[in-house]
């Protein structure tokens, strides 16, 4: 049984997800298999829906790389989203498949807030499912997931075992108690605009202590899943650990790939003498490269950054700005519920000027951080508030939310359900309008809600809906 507890650094985000599986449902021009088990599918295609022989409930996307054949084994990659988006990561990273010719599974259950047993039950469906159809390598299994998806990845490999490695993108661990037994590969990957930027450092720091073979890749960038450009340094890290464990021949030109992507980067960076991200290309190559290269060049470099007085500039303001920056999420945290709408009009204010405008680059990104982590406190706030129908602190949480995040359609889906709570419909259909405008693709939820049910058979209603339909066909 897997034990899921989130850390500490994230007391508001709840961000339960699952996995999930599949039995056979091809691409929208192909036709449904009649038998679920008898199915051939077709090396090089995305399969949107496969569902599991064990539960038709559950289903993966699914791409086999075009080399694929019955005659060997291949890795595979299993993801897990945060909104049931399986198809997402296989598609986007379907190229890299066949590059390096994995297997690609995405769960289509995994979504915020299921139960443990909820969560369980699609990881395991799904993995065996995929295992039991396909040549899997057992020995070079591998998860990935987005956000609350990540902490499912490494839940699976901190309490199942038997994965090689896993690619946590935008988020880290569970929460755990003590170093686990299972010994795996992990890469962070986040983006520096994202508002789990610091908890990626902490767990980046965490396994260092664990002595693990880890890596937090850092690129420009929000809180999503990172372009198939930056997930190939990923797939690149869990190639070269199988290689460093005679998994797989040593391939040279993945190593000469690598060295010349984080090569072009260290002269970039030296030309601007820019210390601090030179030090961390070097350590890069060290880990990367770590038993498969010669790592002199790189070492030799570091023990003279840390001796240069720059460097050390640079690396006490970069700890300091990561110091400011988590007693300010923490003193939003806490400023949420009491400060009043006058405060945060101006602290936001203050925020979105930085962001733009700052003295220093690492200033601007951090700016951009903390409205960011706004964004996500004040949709949870807005969200407890409105169930626990509490207008007043209602109405200043969702002001707090469209100043820092306009262009989210959620914003203005809450702000419908805020306007039906105090019963005034047209207002409330005016805001779902915006939101359709801004994208919102999920009909299913405005028809279930009761919330909406005194305007649902009307026609301003009716209309927004087939709109976030076709929101929903388009994201297809």
């Amino acid at each position: 049984m897997r034990s899921i507890k989130f850390l500490p650094a994230l007391v508001i985000i709840v961000l339960l997800f699952s996995a999930c599986g599949g039995s056979a449902e091809k691409t929208k021009k192909d036709k449904p298999a009649q038998n679920m088990m008898t199915v051939l599918f077709t090396p090089g295609r995305i399969y949107y829906s496969v569902k599991c022989v064990e539960d038709t409930a559950f289903s993966y996307a699914l791409y086999l790389p075009e080399n694929y054949s019955q005659n060997r084994v291949y890795p595979v990659m299993f993801f897990f989203d945060s909104h049931k988006r399986g198809k997402l990561p296989v598609e986007k990273y379907s190229a890299l498949a066949d590059k390096y010719g994995y297997i690609l599974a995405g769960s289509n259950n995994s979504t915020n807030g299921q139960s443990q047993n909820e969560m369980d039950k699609s990881i395991d469906i799904m993995i065996n499912d995929v295992k039991h159809r396909f040549r899997t390598d057992d020995s070079r299994v591998y998860t990935s997931g987005f956000s609350g998806g990540a902490r499912v990845a490494s839940s699976v490999a901190l309490f199942d075992g038997g994965v090689a490695g896993v690619i946590g993108c935008a988020a880290g661990f569970p929460q755990i108690e003590s170093q686990p037994k299972s010994n795996f590969a992990f890469l962070g990957i986040v983006g520096n605009e994202d508002f789990n930027y610091l908890e990626m450092k902490d767990i980046d720091n965490l396994l260092d202590t664990w002595e693990t073979y880890n890596y937090l890749l850092i690129y420009d960038g929000k809180h999503d899943w990172p372009s198939a450009r930056v997930l190939n340094q990923g797939f690149m890290f869990m190639e070269f650990d199988a290689m460093r464990h005679g998994l797989m021949p040593v391939d040279n030109g993945s190593i000469y790939e690598f060295k010349q992507i984080n090569d072009s980067m260290r002269n970039a960076v030296r030309q601007r003498s820019d210390w601090y991200n030179l030090y961390e290309a070097d350590r890069k190559a060290t880990v990367f490269l770590q038993g498969l290269d010669d790592l002199e060049e790189y070492k030799d470099e570091v023990s003279q950054l840390v001796k240069k007085p720059q460097f050390i500039v640079q690396q006490d303001k970069v700890a300091q700005l990561d110091q400011k920056e988590s007693a300010l999420q923490q003193q939003y945290v806490q400023a949420m519920p009491k400060q009043s709408k006058s405060w945060w009009k101006k602290e936001i204010n203050v925020l979105t000027r930085a962001s733009k405008n700052a003295n220093t680059e690492g200033e601007r990104l951090m700016s951009t951080r903390l409205l960011n982590y706004l964004s996500l406190i004040s949709f949870f706030s807005s969200e407890n508030a409105l169930k626990q129908k509490q207008a007043g602190a209602a109405d200043k949480f969702l002001m707090i939310y469209e100043m820092v995040d306009s262009d989210n359609p959620e914003v203005y889906y809450l702000k419908a359900t805020y306007f039906m709570m105090l019963k005034k419909n047209d207002a409330a259909l005016g805001q779902l309008q915006k939101a359709a405008d801004k994208g919102f693709n999920e009909p299913d939820r405005m028809r279930s809600v009761m919330t909406f049910k005194a305007i649902s058979n009307s026609k301003e209603f009716l209309k927004i809906v087939n709109e976030v339909e076709e929101n929903m066909e388009e994201d297809d």
